[in-house]
């Protein structure tokens, strides 16, 4: 091969530019959208050395606007830190909570974890689980069911913890067939509607419907301090 000539020093191109911080973050944010057209030079490629040597200032202040871009899209993580799509918290609250629904949703057709089936795979496999036959793993994988879940089902049916509600549930789901799981189901939903409350916090609780922050009506006059 024949000596290709000196290779001039060059900055990456508009899209190699995208695709780099695209390959680094994660996240398609094409940071390059607002610099200029490169230059196509005599042999009609966007890419060629000799076109993209040079660096205007205009051209570095965009470098550097683009990077601060680039930074408004970091989430701070307790182990790292990640790129979003979005720069604000409530657009990282949002994709939290998508990937949250898009996980239960292989468990359950409205995103939502229905206890009945893990309730049924308990009785089903009740007399094996307690003999050792069958892991709860096994069982969950025969059943199609998070393991996880059912493992947790299973510890707070067989707990000998006393517990006011529990203990009821308990006692009906040792003899239950798999027959009486609704009827079981129907208690365990009682108990919930009964025990599981939302309570109003700050100035919500006292009807305030205004967010912290926001412009109070006109008419809203403050006590004297």
């Amino acid at each position: 091969m024949g000596d290709p000539g000196a290779v001039p020093l060059r900055r990456l191109s508009n899209a190699e530019y995208n695709c780099t911080i695209r390959d680094l973050t994660g996240v398609d944010l094409q940071p390059a959208r607002e610099f200029p057209a490169d230059g196509a030079a005599g042999e009609g490629f966007t890419n060629a050395a000799e076109a993209l040597t040079d660096i205007s200032p205009a051209l570095l202040s965009k470098y550097l606007n683009a990077a601060k871009e680039i930074a408004d899209h970091a989430v701070l993580l307790p182990e790292g830190f990640r790129f979003s799509a979005g720069k604000t918290r409530r657009d990282w609250t949002d994709e939290s909570t998508s990937r949250l629904r898009e996980f239960y949703k292989g468990y359950s057709p409205d995103g939502r974890l229905h206890f009945q089936p893990y309730l049924i795979a308990t009785i089903k496999h009740r007399t094996a689980l307690i003999a050792g036959t069958i892991s709860l793993k096994d069982a969950a994988s025969q059943e199609k069911l998070n393991p996880k879940y059912l493992a947790a089902l299973w510890q707070t049916l067989t707990d000998k913890t006393p517990s006011t509600p529990l203990d009821l549930v308990r006692e009906r789901w040792r003899t239950a067939t798999e027959k009486d799981t609704p009827a079981i189901a129907g208690e365990i939903k009682a108990w919930q509607t009964a025990l599981w409350k939302f309570v109003l916090v700050g100035s919500y609780r006292y009807g305030n419907l205004t967010p912290p922050g926001a412009q109070r009506p006109r008419h809203f006059r403050c006590p004297a301090a």
